[in-house]
């Protein structure tokens, strides 16, 4: 969806709502010709959205699960933003992220049936859980021979 203070003449855009608010003329439109957030670009970089599909069946903030069925191969787009920390799984086996259009996330696929789940697994964050681990720990341990040493 798209809100303009202009009218736009666009054929792929279809006007939804016109509203004047806060002296302002708004409107809202549907762009028709939007892709899905995810989908297959066949050898040309073309979208296949005919003999190939991909279809989200989870989406969380820290991973996206895609269901994918291409007839030959191709390239899994996600239109999601690429930052460090992502990986990404087909079929359960590790596989590099590929930059899409220098912003999005993708994957190189084989024809047929895939689960690819995308997760969000930050090295920063792996290293912040295990100190923050060894602190409880430490402290713990300094608790307890602290404890122990006022009992005598």
């Amino acid at each position: 969806y798209i809100v303009s203070e202009r009218k736009m003449d666009f054929p792929s855009f279809r006007l939804l709502d016109h509203r004047n608010r806060y002296g302002l003329d708004l409107y809202l439109y549907e762009n028709t010709r939007v892709l899905p957030r995810a989908y297959i670009l066949d050898n040309e970089n073309k979208p296949d959205l005919i003999s190939a599909r991909a279809i989200i069946t989870e989406y969380l903030p820290n991973s996206v699960e895609i269901s994918a069925e291409l007839k030959q191969k191709g390239f899994l787009f996600l239109a999601d933003s690429c930052f460090p920390g992502w990986k990404v799984y087909v079929d359960g086996e590790e596989r590099q992220i590929l930059l899409a259009q220098d912003l999005f996330r993708g994957v190189k696929l084989d024809s047929g049936k895939h689960k690819v789940k995308f997760v969000y697994e930050p090295l920063w964050f792996k290293i912040g859980a295990g100190i923050s681990w060894f602190a409880i720990f430490a402290l713990s341990l300094a608790g307890l021979i602290s404890f122990k040493g006022s009992r005598k």
